[in-house]
């Protein structure tokens, strides 16, 4: 069917095909800032399990070259989903865009479904509830790169279990994504797949 695809159609095609792309890619790099963050963490509590006297503290015996290392790829990661982020939301853009013109071009009597059962509305909505997730997610992932070096400066008394416990809430976070609703997500993805012919029923 999608080889037969042409105006319209195909255009909506393309565009459902890059949002299961780049909810793949956010998958990738999400498994790859876990392993970072989880680095970072051990790095963290060694250095903090170590520092006994206020005078290490000021020498900076909480923060050292593998910790900003790994600072540097959490940070990576984050701008990378960042970038994922936007790419979501642009095809959502994309698609009310193109929502515009398809109904430019029709006559009031026209039928507005684009395909078997799909109106244009319903692909800009499906992909308008991913790309807010999504959205929602990075924020919380940016606020953990920027807090979990430092996590000792936020904690009581900068204590490490203190600081244990924030860094494991932020492994947990991140690896669960509570802004993602994954069974949501992949019925959105699954039903414009399915309807764009990229799925096939049977």
């Amino acid at each position: 069917m999608r080889g037969q695809l042409t105006g319209y159609q195909r255009q909506i095609s393309d565009i459902v095909a890059d949002i299961y792309n780049s909810t793949k890619k956010w998958s990738r790099l999400n498994s790859t800032g876990s392993n970072s963050l989880s680095q970072l963490s051990n790095i963290k509590l060694s250095l903090l399990g170590k520092a006994s006297t206020q005078e290490e503290v000021k020498d900076g015996h909480h923060y050292n070259d593998d910790l900003a290392e790994m600072t540097e790829k959490l940070r990576k990661s984050c701008m990378d989903m960042d970038k994922v982020s936007k790419e979501l939301t642009g095809w959502n853009e994309k698609l009310a865009l193109l929502k515009i013109a398809h109904d430019a071009s029709l006559d009031p009597e026209d039928d507005h479904q684009i395909f078997s059962f799909f109106t244009f509305d319903q692909f800009i909505e499906y992909s308008q509830r991913i790309a807010a997730m999504y959205e929602q997610e990075i924020k919380l992932k940016i606020q953990i790169c920027s807090t979990a070096a430092h996590v000792d400066t936020y904690a009581k008394t900068g204590e490490v279990n203190n600081c244990r416990d924030i860094l494991m809430t932020f492994s947990s976070s991140w690896i669960n994504e509570p802004y993602l609703d994954k069974e949501a997500i992949e019925m959105y993805l699954e039903s414009m797949l399915l309807e764009t012919g990229h799925r096939k029923t049977g």
